[in-house]
Order: C-alpha cells, then structure tokens, then sequence
C-alpha cells in the first residue's frame, strides 16, 4: 500500500495478518487464537476508520493521470476488508490455555527433537495466523496435522522439504 494511504501515527498498530484463504469446506468453522482474532479486528478497524476513507479522498483528489492507481489502491483495500470480514464471519476462537495440556490440541506450541539438528518447536494456529517461515502453522497444515494429537515421547513423522523426517515431541506449551 502506499504512504500515502497510511497515518504516520498508525505506528503503535500490529502488522497486517498475512493474506490467507480460507480453504475450509463451506460451513465449516474458521478457528482463530484469541490474540489472532484480535489481530484480524485491529486491521479491519484500521481499514475502515483509515486506509479506506484516506484512499477515497486521494482517489477523488487524484490526477487524472493517477486515478487508476488510485482506484486500484482502493480495490486492494476494499478486498482486504472483504477478507477479514470473510475470516470474522466464521471464526470460532479457541483459547489455548483451556486445551488439554498432555496432547497436541489447537493453539499448541510443540517442541520436536530431530536427529540432525536443533530442536524445532511450531506454533499451532489459525489458517489467517500462519506464518510457515516463523514456525507458526495453520491447523490445517501437512506439519499440524502430524502433530495433532500427539503426546511428548511420540514419534511424529513430519513432511519438510528435505523429506520425511520423524521426530520425537519433547514438549508442549499453551500459552494463556
């Protein structure tokens, strides 16, 4: 998005959820941590109450030269609104602290040792709330999907781009 499409005193807000499908059967629930959920809330508010009238007022005041990126800019905004509010409409927020603390449940951060490395711990969230790159993965990923269920001293077997890798969960966490 352009700066110009920002408020310089907008810093203290909470960095835009990544774009993320829903990819869920219709119907289904979309399950959200609470902090995800908030997170989703903060930027629609900030979308609406901001970003979305600001880009209004420089679609209007644009050149006519500038008003298709302007329109654009404008289109890109309103998507995202569509979006979070596709995400809010069927969200079903899970609080982590109230899961079962012997099994991997939703809203889990796992630990996993590895015969060939460190130990790696991924975060089990929400499909909005991944982040693949930082370890936070959707309930519905393939590594998710592995570890749900799973109690420490299992043996998992996780698909990673190196391969099938089979890894033992040393803990899980819940966060409050």
């Amino acid at each position: 998005m352009s700066k110009a499409f920002t408020r310089e005193d907008a810093g203290d807000v909470a960095a835009p959820v990544p774009r993320r499908e829903l990819d869920l059967p219709p119907g289904s629930p979309s399950y959200l941590t609470p902090a995800g959920a908030r997170r989703l809330r903060d930027e629609l508010d900030l979308l609406v109450r901001t970003a979305r009238p600001d880009a209004v007022r420089a679609a209007a005041a644009a050149p006519a030269g500038d008003v298709e990126a302007a329109r654009r800019a404008l289109q890109t905004i309103d998507q995202r609104i569509a979006e979070l509010t596709d995400h809010l409409a069927v969200a079903e927020i899970v609080e982590p602290s109230t899961q079962e603390r012997d099994r991997v449940r939703f809203g889990a951060t796992v630990t996993l040792a590895r015969d060939d490395g460190p130990p790696v711990a991924y975060r089990i969230v929400g499909i909005p709330e991944a982040d693949p790159a930082h370890h936070v993965v959707s309930w519905r990923s393939p590594v998710a999907r592995a570890l749900l269920g799973a109690a420490v001293g299992d043996l998992v077997t996780v698909r990673t781009p190196r391969g099938n890798e089979e890894l033992e969960v040393t803990s899980i966490a819940y966060e409050a």
